[in-house]
């Protein structure tokens, strides 16, 4: 009775050791991770700061923004290159046949830091959403304050009106012109109905106000009924909102919190604009950090592959998977999604249950 139950004992020692190993590893990979990514970012704004004469003071606080982006983007191949070197030492010390012989299996050995890479990849989605996203929203302000140079082509914009219940969209806004295309304006009531909607081909602010040109206005009843359609060829609109709302309209999905997000996708789905490129977005909030656990696994199936030059076998399986994870997801799913090939779900998951069987696969013939 006392063998079986020395057998089944927690081995929590030897976990405090693994985790005590892949902590000094992650910390120094994590530092070079931050330092590759805000000393690309400082050499991409140098000329603008100089050109701006800022002080060094206002340098390092842009330049202290990045970091929590610099994590968060980093941290799915930091956290790779931890748990290979982490593991790799133990290997190399022959401490992993001690582990083995005293009948702790591999991945038993190793679960805690799989548990540990999913926990991880959960916080990382709240993370993102309520602390990088606001950090780097308040970078782009001060960008914007110091930087002249502004750009006049704003796309796919849709916001609230300053009168209850009216809402805009347009695919384009030509900020020298004072000129949207595509527009469309429609009111909701209290059930989230449209009860009145505005489609024309394009629209110029005037003196007098909105001048929308070749559209059609529609109007519905409170139970979502047509009750009247009208063709026109120029219109005025009695609506508060000025070109410059349109400069700074809402942010970009990648730039939004899941719960702003959501709302945005669902205001798109209710006034039938195209939405495929901010749907794949916003599953990818959820899908790009649970690649921390495709990755966690994936470390523990290569961490045995080499005794020697473990410091460069890691770095190279990092880089090679971080590699491979770009091109299959931001140069093909991403566009496959956006142009309707593949659903948005699909261009924002593919690459999790591709590389899953993979990562298992690898854990499951690693040497043992």
């Amino acid at each position: 009775m006392r063998e079986r139950a020395s057998a089944v004992k927690v081995p929590f020692t030897l976990y405090k050791m693994l985790f005590a190993s892949f902590i000094n590893w992650y910390l120094l990979a994590q530092f070079l991770g931050i330092l590759v990514v805000v000393i690309a970012d400082l050499f991409g704004q140098l000329d603008m700061y100089l050109s701006k004469n800022l002080s060094a003071l206002e340098i390092l606080k842009l330049t202290a923004l990045l970091i929590p982006k610099a994590i968060w983007f980093t941290m799915p191949f930091v956290i790779m290159f931890g748990i290979i070197m982490a593991i790799s030492n133990f290997y190399q010390s022959n401490e992993l046949i001690a582990i083995f012989t005293s009948g702790i299996s591999y991945a038993r050995f190793t679960l805690p830091i799989i548990i540990f890479g999913v926990f991880l990849s959960i916080l990382m989605i709240f993370i993102d959403s309520f602390g990088v996203i606001y950090a780097m929203r308040y970078r782009d302000q001060e960008m914007q304050k110091i930087n002249s140079k502004k750009n006049d082509d704003y796309s796919n914009i849709t916001l609230r009106s300053e009168k209850e219940g009216y809402f805009w969209h347009a695919s384009d806004f030509d900020a020298g012109k004072n000129k949207l295309e595509k527009p469309i304006i429609f009111k909701i009531n209290e059930d989230y109905l449209i009860t009145e909607r505005i489609d024309a081909n394009y629209a110029i602010y005037t003196k007098s106000g909105w001048l929308v040109y070749s559209g059609t206005e529609r109007f519905w009843d409170n139970n979502g009924t047509l009750i009247k359609e009208d063709n026109f060829e120029r219109k005025t609109l009695l609506l508060p909102e000025k070109p410059s709302i349109f400069k700074s309209s809402e942010y970009e999905i990648e730039n939004m919190n899941i719960i702003e997000a959501y709302e945005r996708i669902k205001l798109l789905e209710r006034i039938n604009v195209e939405h495929r490129k901010e749907s794949t977005d916003f599953h990818k909030k959820f899908s790009f950090p649970c690649i921390l656990i495709i990755f966690s696994i994936f470390s523990v199936g290569v961490a045995t592959l080499s005794k020697v030059y473990i410091l460069i076998v890691g770095l190279a399986l990092s880089i090679v998977q971080a590699i491979v994870y770009y091109i299959a997801q931001f140069l093909l799913l991403d566009n496959l999604a956006y142009t309707g090939i593949i659903s948005p779900v699909a261009g924002a998951w593919a690459t999790f249950f591709l590389f899953l069987p993979v990562a298992i696969t690898l854990v499951i013939r690693s040497k043992t």
